[in-house]
């Protein structure tokens, strides 16, 4: 009962969520709920304790009625003024001619209904994510590697999936929500060629949790010997996951969401079906495959913003720089294959796809300007991406300038450079932290 109860009042309160229901109220709603499902449990207890008493005196009571009693071990301590307030909610319930039980049940059930039922489906698309998502995980964990000294690790299996995920489009703008419990195998050998076994449980990957704050259990089995390889799992292995779990989340937000969000001529967002979506993308990958062309301009116009964010990076102008034109560098930090042309007017295309654009403007060691999109976005929009290095003695100040990126993507665009950039460039070349 209690599991039922909570997995309804996290769908519940998802849902809210895709009406645009955030902080305090989506709190106050929560709080609200509990405290009338306190008051209902009790209230059934109560009736439970009453009519086992009535049964033991022989005594029956009006069928279906609530006991304003309190069970055994509640009633106590509270005074008239508690006695008197069950009473009053009490006779409210049980009273089916009350003033009020008309307006309860037409509100109730006006909420319920416009809940369940929201007359908003024009302004609205929901799609599950949850299979999309199951396998998606499955391929990021299964088969990561680590190794040092002492041996290697490797995940071998992924034996718990749980959760569900979806993607809400209200009004143009992509509400992402999951929530996953996983567990997996890794099999360790040391240089000895002794082979370990143990599990990664990851209990909470949710959209209300930070990477940073994902708890990333990582234990030996316990009819194993103790070894260093369980400590390589702890660190680097931990780490390895996290950076598969963000991966998992960047590719809801781009490869699940393709077609989701199309902006027409006269700005409103449509949906493009799966079929049509399709279609569009094989016609767009024969037609690029060997010229890389892009697609012909509709002439859409569409809202856009500018933003600029910047960066320290632990390494020379010089070397930073070469990170963002070099292929194998750019495949390296992506962990993806990438084209990249590394010279004016040189295209690139990188991430599976989902990023592509043009260089448009070089000044080594200093500035690169280049044509920057998604894959998703209207035909023929790119953003513009100024990207300085500024030497600042012991590292690179990246100063990275925004302009033209479509209103709706801003949050998708910020969030996607830092992972996929300046994370992972990070992680990837050790340019974030220092040795001493």
């Amino acid at each position: 009962m209690l599991s039922q109860y909570t997995t309804t009042i996290k769908r519940l309160s998802l849902r809210l969520r895709s009406f645009g229901v955030q902080g305090p109220l989506l709190r106050t709603f929560y709080d609200s709920v509990v405290a009338s499902a306190i008051f209902y449990g009790i209230s059934l207890l109560g009736q439970q304790h009453h009519r086992q008493g009535q049964e033991e005196n022989g005594q029956t009571g009006e069928e279906g009625q609530l006991c304003p009693r309190m069970p055994p071990g509640l009633s106590g301590g509270g005074g008239k003024r508690n006695r008197r307030m069950m009473a009053k909610l009490s006779s409210l319930l049980n009273n089916t001619s009350h003033p009020l039980q008309d307006t309860l049940t037409a509100l109730g059930s006006s909420f319920s209904e416009r809940l369940l039922h929201p007359r908003c489906v024009k302004e609205r698309t929901e799609r599950d994510a949850t299979n999309w998502s199951s396998d998606k995980l499955k391929s990021l964990l299964l088969g990561l590697k680590v190794e040092n000294d002492e041996g290697s690790c490797e995940v071998t299996e992924v034996s718990k999936v749980e959760g569900e995920a979806s993607i809400n489009n209200r009004k143009g703008k992509l509400i992402f929500f999951y929530e996953w419990n996983l567990k997996a195998t890794w099999t360790g050998k040391s240089k000895a060629g002794i082979k370990y076994s143990g599990t990664v449980e990851v209990p909470n990957l949710s959209d209300e949790n930070d990477m940073e704050d994902l708890d990333i259990s990582v234990s030996l089995n316990k009819d194993e010997p103790e070894t260093p390889l369980t400590n390589l799992m702890k660190t680097k292995g931990a780490e390895k996951v996290r950076e598969a779990l963000g991966s998992y989340v960047g590719f809801l937000k781009t490869e699940f969401t393709q077609g989701m969000i199309l902006p027409t001529a006269n700005g409103m967002a449509k949906i493009q079906s799966t079929s049509q979506s399709k279609a569009k993308q094989d016609k767009t990958q024969i037609s690029s495959s060997s010229s890389m062309a892009a697609p012909v301009n509709t002439g859409v116009k569409i809202p856009t913003c500018k933003f600029s964010m910047k960066e320290k990076f632990l390494t020379s102008p010089a070397d930073l720089y070469r990170v963002f034109l070099n292929q194998e560098m750019v495949q390296a930090f992506t962990h993806a294959p990438a084209v990249v042309e590394g010279e004016r007017g040189g295209k690139f295309r990188l991430l599976d796809g989902n990023v592509f654009g043009e260089f448009t403007e070089l000044v080594p060691d200093e500035k690169i300007v280049m044509k920057w999109r998604y894959n998703n976005w209207p035909c023929e929009h790119y953003a513009t991406i100024a990207m300085t290095f500024l030497d600042r003695s012991s590292e690179t100040e990246l100063k990275v300038e925004c302009r033209g990126v479509p209103d709706n993507e801003e949050e998708r665009t910020k969030e996607g450079w830092k992972r996929y950039y300046f994370e992972a460039i990070k992680q990837t070349f050790g340019y974030g932290a220092r040795l001493f």
